[in-house]
């Protein structure tokens, strides 16, 4: 599938971003894995070789949906957690740790998604996107 997400959105979402103060925002290439499992050493090698920025569990099959029913698709990931491609180090994802660092940046994307359906909704002329956003 090409052309996955919607450009505009994308913009409006890094805009917002900018506007919010977030610094550590890219645009990359996202990589969709089977879990639970976190990946292997291997599968982050090749994976780094072919150009993928951040790997999931989710999100893929969501859009694929999205993109079938005719929506325009804007999906964001929180970095969890940095891949190790040493074997040596034996530096593996704790899942304590991914789980802490979601939590430290809840209200972040919170607000990132508030503004984000504020905005559309603005664009739209509607007042109250029944989001549970305060407007």
């Amino acid at each position: 599938m090409t052309d996955a997400y919607d450009p505009a959105l994308i913009t409006r979402a890094l805009g917002i971003a900018e506007e919010m103060g977030i610094q550590d925002v890219k645009v990359g290439t996202y990589c969709f894995l089977g879990g639970p499992n976190q990946e292997s050493i291997a599968e982050c090698k090749m994976l780094h070789t072919i150009g993928v920025d951040a790997v999931g569990m989710s999100t893929a099959h969501e859009v694929v949906t999205a993109q079938h029913c005719g929506l325009k698709v804007f999906a964001f990931s929180l970095i969890t957690s940095k891949a190790s491609l040493d074997y040596e180090k034996k530096e593996y994802a704790n899942r304590a740790e991914v789980v802490a660092v979601g939590k430290s940046r809840e209200s972040t994307c919170r607000e990132l998604m508030c503004r984000m359906i504020k905005s559309i909704a603005a664009e739209r002329g509607t007042s109250d996107p029944s989001c549970g956003c305060s407007m």
